[in-house]
Parts: C-alpha cells; structure tokens; sequence
C-alpha cells in the first residue's frame, strides 16, 4: 500500500510539470516561479550585456495584453516552444519577486543540449566546407554585427551565403566551436544547414 502511494504520487507531481518540448526533447523547469524557489544567480549564465536570455514558461499563453503588460515591466517574447514556453529576453533590473503575477512558472537557462540539432552532436567538418554550414538562430534582441564578433570571438568563421533569414548567421566551426558557441546566451539554435 505505501509503494502504491509512493507511486501515485510521483506519478502526479509528473503529471503537475508541463514539459517544455524543444526539438531535441523535454525540458522540465521545476516551476521555479510558482514554486517560489526562483534565485537570480541560477539565471547568470543567461546574462549577455543587460539582458537575461531564457526560456520562460506559463500557467496558460499570455494573452496579447498580459504580452504588453510584460514588453512594459521588462521581459519580451520571441519565439514560442510548446508547453506554454517561449525563449524570452528579461531587462537586467526587471524585478523578478513580480514574475508570479505575469502567470509565469519558470525562467530558466536553455541547457545547450536543447539548443543544437542532433545533426550537430557528433559533428566532424566535411572535407568539401562547401557543402554544409552551421546555421546558429539567436535572439533578435541583438544586432547582427554583435552576434557576429562574438560568433568570431568564439572561433567561429562566418560563411556568406545566397540565403538571407533574419536573425540567423551561417558558420563554419569544428566540434569545440560548435559547444562554445552553444554556451552563448543569446544563441538560440544551432543547425546543420546543407548548401546546393
């Protein structure tokens, strides 16, 4: 009887976590927010100039006025993810203890595992770089020309090609490249692009 209890009720806190799914897989925030566990020092890794740049996830979709009542207190929504997410941009001095009243259950880092395409996990660069191109998505916060010296910094060649898509850059990098340029705050996604 107390296993079958035990079970229950992990199977009910599962059922009470929406898993934000990301192409790569799920990501369970742990409803820092609604839990009332929320520390900015976890989100420093997000931090890029004055901006935090994370995942951010909801009770229920922000209406389009809770979306202005949030552009006015600091955090902007980009793009959406399913299970009430969107990757989102928060001022450095927003005032998170307010985060509740948005209807927002969590802000987190995205891992970098859920940001590069499994193309790229075991990725060696082709012989013929004429081929592929890695195409890193990022938020649209930031100018291109910034993402692009910091993609440099990185070790990250740029790659000119007859594609124009805003807020994507073509690189070329090896695998090391490829996890540093992950680990940047305001990438949002790395993908294997094939030319022709």
């Amino acid at each position: 009887c107390l296993l079958f209890c035990c079970i229950f009720s992990l199977s009910l806190y599962a059922q009470q976590e929406t898993a934000v799914r990301f192409a790569n897989g799920n990501f369970i925030t742990g409803s820092n927010i609604r839990k009332q566990f929320f520390k900015k020092e976890n989100i420093q890794a997000a931090l890029f100039g004055d901006i935090y740049f994370v995942v951010v996830q909801f009770t229920d979709l922000p209406t389009r006025q809770r979306q202005e009542s949030l552009k006015i207190a600091g955090i902007e929504l980009e793009a959406y993810i399913p299970g009430n997410a969107y990757m989102a941009t928060i001022k450095k001095d927003f005032v998170f203890e307010s985060a509740g009243q948005f209807g927002l259950t969590s802000i987190n880092v995205v891992p970098p595992v859920y940001k590069i395409s499994k193309y790229l996990i075991d990725y060696q660069q082709p012989a013929n770089k004429d081929a592929t191109v890695i195409a890193v998505s990022y938020f649209s916060k930031l100018k291109k020309e910034l993402v692009e010296k910091e993609l440099q910094n990185a070790g990250a060649t740029l790659v000119t090609t007859k594609y124009a898509t805003s807020n994507v850059i073509f690189i070329d990098a090896d695998k090391k490249t490829i996890e540093i340029v992950t680990g940047l705050p305001f990438v949002r996604s790395l993908n294997l692009q094939v030319l022709k």
